[in-house]
C-alpha cells in the first residue's frame, strides 16, 4: 500500500505516534479501540498515523481494532475518516485483542516492521541531558 509505505518514517514521527512494548490498559472485553484516523493539525491533506509493535493486546481491544473519526470538511460537510484513510499500523501483535489483518486493522509485513528501528522512528533526536 503505496500510502502507508511512503516516506512512513517520517510521516510518523511528523503527525502521528509509534508505541511498542508495554501493555495497554485493561477494561471489559470488546469494550475499546485502538484508536481512530485524525486531520494533522485540521489539514486535509494529511492524516495522522499510529503503530503498535509487539504489543500486548488484552480482550478488551474489538476485532476491528480501529474506529473511524467524523470530521467538518472545508466546505462544511460532515465526513467520516475511516481507518483505511490513514495509516493506523499494528506489528506481531499478541493476546486475545490481537487481530487479523482486515479493511481496519493494517498488519505490516516483516520488511516493513523492520524499518521501525530507534533510530528511524528518532531520527537522531534525544532527550535533553539535565546538569
Amino acid at each position: 500500500m503505496a500510502l502507508a509505505t511512503r516516506n512512513l518514517m517520517q510521516d510518523l514521527r511528523d503527525a502521528g505516534a509509534v508505541t511498542g512494548g508495554p501493555r495497554p490498559f485493561s477494561a471489559k472485553d470488546r469494550s475499546a479501540f485502538l484508536g481512530r484516523p485524525w486531520r494533522a493539525g485540521g489539514n486535509m491533506d494529511l492524516v495522522g498515523a499510529a503503530a503498535y509493535l509487539r504489543c500486548w493486546m488484552d480482550a478488551h481491544i474489538r476485532s476491528e481494532g480501529w474506529s473511524a473519526m467524523g470530521y467538518r470538511n472545508p466546505m462544511g460537510t460532515q465526513t467520516m475518516l475511516e481507518p483505511r484513510e490513514a495509516r493506523l499500523l499494528e506489528w506481531h501483535s499478541l493476546g486475545p485483542g490481537a487481530g487479523l489483518a482486515s479493511d481496519t486493522r493494517r498488519l505490516l509485513t516483516a520488511d516493513e516492521a523492520q524499518r521501525f528501528t530507534r533510530a528511524n522512528v528518532l531520527a537522531g533526536w534525544s532527550p535533553a541531558q539535565r546538569p
